[in-house]
């Protein structure tokens, strides 16, 4: 069992209702904390609110010389994008790490699932943690709380003990320990990806090698990838492909990724009913050519 419990687990503090102040990330692998990050973040303007401060004693001189979550973001983006993700209270932590990245624009991410233990115990993280006789060394620290939950949620996956305030036809009854039914239904806008950049729909076959399978095609790109859509399109650039936002006649090659638009996928097939030669590549072929 503790072979397949993978995943990072995620706190924020904040120093407003709109900013973050701290991020505590727990890295979990084969069931063990194996990696443990702890980083001040500078709100805009350096800005808090009397409230928040006096939950997590963080102060405004604590974060003066720290990055702000922009420059941070390069650093952090990884224990994000592709992982597991596990919150407690994911509604909050979310909706600051959405705010983050709309407030400067940040590369879009792409998580495995995410879990909410919040929703898994009913309880707030110290008295569930109290349940599961789970200790937390300083409640309100981003980094602590991370930690807290990341050994709740393995608590939870690996012993055969239920709060008696959870009925036993739980989700974890049900399905005996399995935590594919925790994965959350979420908000796809703070990970959608982004509008291709003008300059890559640039073509330049200057440095590009003529024997790619790319070189000169008309290439579009539909629906989410695990990596950045402005970084496939930099590596088709770079290939020689004719980066095209929409589905044409003269379109080679369509990229097709999760949650593809419906219109350029409509497009496509009455183009090749009409003839036109269109070839559609998934990611797990993609993959090939990456």
């Amino acid at each position: 069992m503790y072979e397949s419990i993978n995943f990072v687990a995620i706190d924020f503090e904040t120093a407003t209702s709109k900013a973050a102040c701290q991020v505590g990330i727990a890295v979990v692998r084969q069931g063990e904390i194996v990696e443990q990050i702890c980083r001040y973040i500078q709100p805009p303007g350096n800005r808090y609110v009397r409230q928040a401060i006096a939950v997590h004693h963080i102060t405004p001189d604590m974060t003066i010389d720290a990055p702000t979550f922009a420059e941070l973001w390069p650093e952090i983006r990884k224990y994000f994008h592709c992982q597991l993700l596990v919150f407690h209270n994911s509604s909050f932590d979310l909706n600051i790490l959405k705010k983050e990245m709309e407030r400067y624009d940040l590369n879009a991410i792409r998580p495995m699932g995410i879990v909410d233990t919040y929703e898994l115990t009913g309880y707030k993280l110290e008295e569930a943690c109290t349940d599961y006789g789970i200790e937390i060394e300083n409640h309100h620290n981003a980094l602590s709380d991370a930690i807290a939950c990341a050994r709740l949620f393995i608590a939870y996956l690996t012993t055969d003990y239920i709060p008696e305030h959870i009925e036993t036809e739980s989700p974890k009854n049900k399905l005996n320990h399995s935590y594919n039914y925790a994965f959350k239904d979420y908000s796809m806008d703070y990970i959608a990806e982004r509008e291709i950049r003008h300059n890559l729909l640039k073509q330049d076959l200057s440095h590009a090698d003529p024997s790619s399978p790319f070189y000169d095609k008309k290439v579009v790109i539909t629906g989410l990838f695990p990596i950045d859509r402005n970084e496939l399109a930099t590596f088709l650039k770079e290939k020689g492909a004719d980066i095209n936002t929409s589905i044409s006649k003269k379109t080679n090659i369509v990229l097709i990724g999760e949650d593809p638009g419906p219109k350029k996928l409509e497009k496509i097939q009455e183009l090749k009913e009409e003839g036109f030669d269109i070839q559609t590549l998934t990611w797990g072929e993609i993959k090939e050519f990456l």
